[in-house]
């Protein structure tokens, strides 16, 4: 698994983690007191920025009553991204590669907020 495979894996956990706590009518607060984390460190998670380790996502998974499949993400959710952009920029300037890559990341992040 790539870097940008893993980085769109923990982004597309943390949106399990908000529409399932969504659905359970938990806050933020609700469920970081249930796992011992901070709101912060929920946020985050949700965010795709904090990587919690097996075990804590398995308390998550046992809070939000669901279980671990449901909550993470198959690997064709995440690595299919990501090669799409490696394969898509094959042929664009190395010096403009930067750009167009944050270009696709905002706009998969945009997306992705608003579903």
């Amino acid at each position: 698994m790539n870097e940008k495979q893993q980085q769109h894996l923990y982004q597309l956990l943390g949106k399990n983690v908000k529409r399932y706590r969504n659905q359970r009518g938990l806050t933020q607060e609700q469920l970081a007191n249930e796992i011992s984390l901070t709101r912060t460190s929920v946020v985050n998670i949700e965010q795709g920025r904090q990587h919690p380790p097996l075990h804590l996502v398995l308390q998550i998974a046992k809070v939000l009553s669901i279980n671990l499949e449901t909550l993470v993400p198959v690997e064709t959710e995440f690595a299919a991204t990501a090669t799409l952009v490696d394969d898509s920029l094959k042929d664009v300037k190395d010096e403009d590669r930067p750009k167009l890559t944050l270009f696709f990341d905002d706009f998969l992040k945009t997306s992705q907020d608003h579903e």
